[in-house]
C-alpha cells in the first residue's frame, strides 16, 4: 500500500514549539496502532538535542501533540511544514530549508592543536575522506577523524568553541593508534574508532590479540601507552 504523510505539531502551553513531518505504510502500522508513530515519539532518534533538553525540563507528558494534515503526496506534507515553519517563531524544529543549509554549512579543518589547516565549502567537498565522520565531528558526536578536528566555519570564525586539554589528549591509556603501512592513525577512544573503521574488534586487537594485527583493516592496533613504549613504533616487526 501507498505511504501516507501528515504534518504535525507540538505544544507546550498552548504554545507551538515544534513542528515535523511523519510518513507510515499504512499496510505494515495501522494494526499496530503506529500510524502517527513519529509524531508522539519523544526519543532522541528523532528530536535534536536542543528540543531534547527542553523536553527533559517540561516532562514530555506535558506536550501537546496536534495532528494538522494528511497526504497522500509527502511535497505536499513538505510544503505545508515550511509554511508554518513561517508562520511560528522561536521553534525547536528546522524547516526543510534550514535543514538543507544546515547540512550544507562550511567547513573548518584543524590539527589536533587547534591550528588552522583548510577551509571546506562542506563535508562532502573534502577528498578522500569520509562526509559522515566529518560532520560527526562537526556535530560534537566524535572528537577528531582522520588525525583533524573539524568544525563548522561560522563556530570557528565566531570563536564559539574550544578545546579542552583532556579532550585533545584524552588519557593515553585509552587512546587508540592504527599504524598502516603508509600512515599512522589515532582515535581518542575504542567507541570512536570503531565508528570509523566500522570495525568492532577494536579492543581485543589493541590488547594483543593475534599480535596486535588485523586483517581486516590491514594494520596494527595498539593503545596509545604501549605504542609509546615501543618508541613510537620504531620496534614493530
Amino acid at each position: 500500500m501507498k505511504k501516507k504523510y501528515y504534518v504535525y505539531q507540538h505544544l507546550y502551553k498552548d504554545k507551538v514549539v515544534y513542528i515535523g513531518k511523519g510518513s507510515v505504510d499504512c499496510s505494515r502500522n495501522i494494526s499496530k496502532g503506529g500510524y502517527d508513530r513519529r509524531a508522539y515519539s519523544f526519543g532522541s532518534k528523532n528530536r535534536n538535542e536542543r528540543y531534547l533538553n527542553f523536553i527533559k525540563e517540561v516532562g514530555k507528558e506535558n506536550i501537546q501533540v496536534r495532528i494538522v494534515a494528511r497526504f497522500d503526496d509527502e511535497q505536499d506534507a513538505l510544503w505545508l511544514e515550511d509554511e508554518l515553519h513561517e508562520v511560528h517563531d522561536n521553534l525547536y524544529s528546522l524547516s526543510t530549508k534550514e535543514l538543507s543549509n544546515k547540512k550544507s554549512k562550511a567547513i573548518v579543518q584543524l590539527d589536533l592543536d587547534g591550528q588552522f589547516v583548510a577551509e571546506h565549502k562542506n563535508a562532502k567537498c573534502v577528498v578522500d575522506i569520509d562526509s559522515t565522520n566529518i560532520n560527526r565531528c562537526c556535530n560534537k558526536k566524535m572528537c577528531t577523524y582522520k588525525g583533524y578536528r573539524w568544525l563548522f566555519a561560522d563556530e570557528y570564525y565566531n570563536g564559539n568553541f574550544s578545546f579542552k586539554q583532556d579532550d585533545r589528549i584524552n588519557k593515553r591509556a585509552n587512546s587508540i593508534i592504527l599504524v598502516y603501512k603508509d600512515r599512522i592513525e589515532k582515535f581518542n577512544s575504542i567507541r570512536e574508532c570503531m565508528r570509523a573503521t566500522d570495525y568492532k574488534n577494536v579492543s581485543n586487537i589493541a590488547k594483543g590479540k593475534y599480535n596486535h594485527y588485523s586483517k581486516k583493516l590491514d594494520c596494527y592496533i595498539y593503545y596509545e601507552e604501549k605504542y609509546l613504549e615501543m618508541e613510537c613504533g620504531n620496534l614493530i616487526a
